[in-house]
C-alpha cells in the first residue's frame, strides 16, 4: 500500500464501468482507498477518466481528510461522482466497505496514487469462466526508477503474493462472499486469495502489467511481519507448508533487510534498489 495511507480516515471510490472494447456488457467496480493524499487521488482519478468506457458510477466515501480532499471533490466535474464521509477500522475495513457497495460484475482495488497502465482498456479480455484474474505491476520509486513485478507460478501462492492487489480483478459476488479478514494487518488480501485458490476458484494470469503503483507500502516496509502473517495463514489453510524452511529464512532475512533499510541513507537505498533490479 502507499506509504502515506492512514488508518483513521479513508476515501473510497467506486466506478462501475462498461468497457466497449474489452468487457462488452460486463461492469467493473473500481475501489480506491486514500487518506490525506489529494495529489495521489488526482492521479488515480485522471487514470480512471482515461479508461475506454461507455458508462460508470463513481461514489466517493471521504473519511474526513484534512488536506482539502472534500473541497476538491465538491468541485470535481470531469464526470459524475457521489461522495459521503465516515471513519473506518483500518484499510482492509475500508476496502470491504467499498466492495459491499459495488454493483459491477468485476471488482478491482486501486489506491490513491496508483494508476492503470496506459491503454489497459484495449488489452484485457475477460473470460466468463474465470473467477480471478491477475497480472504484473509497474513499481514506481520516489526517485523515478521503475521496475516490473511479474507474478510467479500460481502454485507457489502459498509463499505469499508475488503480485499486487491492484493487479487483481475478481468477480464481485465472490469477493462479497469472501471479504478481507480484519485480523490481518498486512496480508488480508493474500489470505482472501489463498482461500479462494485452495477452494478451486479459477485463476488466470494476464500477460502484461495492469497498474503502476508507488513503492514503500506497509507490507513492503514491514516485510518480515507480513511474511509472519503469511505463515499464520498457512497454518489454517495449508498446514503442510508450515514447516517449510522457506518461512524461517524469509522472516529472518526480512527482519535484517528492514533493519538495514531503516539506517541507510536514502540515496544509498535508491542505489541498491537500482542494482538489484537491473
Amino acid at each position: 500500500f502507499p506509504k502515506n495511507l492512514g488508518h483513521g480516515a479513508i476515501i473510497l471510490i467506486f466506478a462501475n464501468i462498461t468497457f466497449t472494447s474489452i468487457l462488452g456488457s460486463l461492469e467493473l467496480t473500481i475501489v480506491t482507498v486514500t487518506f490525506n493524499n489529494i495529489e495521489g487521488l488526482k492521479r488515480t482519478l485522471s487514470s480512471v477518466e482515461k479508461l475506454v468506457c461507455t458508462s460508470y458510477e463513481h461514489i466517493i466515501i471521504d473519511g474526513a481528510s484534512s488536506d482539502g480532499t472534500s473541497q476538491f471533490l465538491q468541485n470535481f466535474t470531469s464526470y459524475p461522482i457521489q461522495y459521503i464521509s465516515e471513519t473506518d477500522k483500518g484499510i482492509y475495513d475500508a476496502m470491504n466497505k467499498g466492495a459491499k457497495k459495488a454493483s459491477g460484475e468485476w471488482i478491482i482495488f486501486m489506491n490513491a496514487g496508483d494508476c492503470f497502465v496506459e491503454n489497459i482498456g484495449t488489452l484485457i479480455n475477460l473470460s466468463s469462466t474465470v473467477d480471478v484474474m491477475y497480472g504484473s505491476s509497474k513499481i514506481r520509486y520516489p526517485d523515478g526508477f521503475e521496475r516490473i513485478q511479474k507474478p510467479v507460478n500460481i502454485e507457489q501462492l502459498w509463499k505469499g503474493m508475488s503480485f499486487t492487489h491492484q493487479s487483481v480483478l475478481m468477480r464481485t459476488e465472490i469477493f462479497k462472499a469472501n471479504e478481507f479478514n480484519l485480523k490481518f494487518q498486512f496480508c488480508a488480501d493474500f489470505d482472501q486469495l489463498f482461500r479462494l485458490y485452495r477452494s478451486n476458484k479459477i485463476f488466470e494470469e494476464i500477460q502484461f502489467p495492469i497498474c503502476t503503483i508507488e513503492a514503500g507500502g506497509i507490507s513492503d516496509l514491514k516485510r518480515y511481519k507480513a511474511t509472519y502473517e503469511v505463515y499464520q495463514i498457512n497454518q489454517k489453510i495449508a498446514p503442510r507448508f508450515v514447516n517449510h524452511p522457506y518461512f524461517i529464512s524469509k522472516i529472518v532475512w526480512g527482519f535484517i533487510i528492514s533493519t538495514i533499510k531503516s539506517i541507510l541513507p536514502k540515496k544509498t537505498r535508491n542505489y541498491l534498489t537500482r542494482k538489484k533490479y537491473r
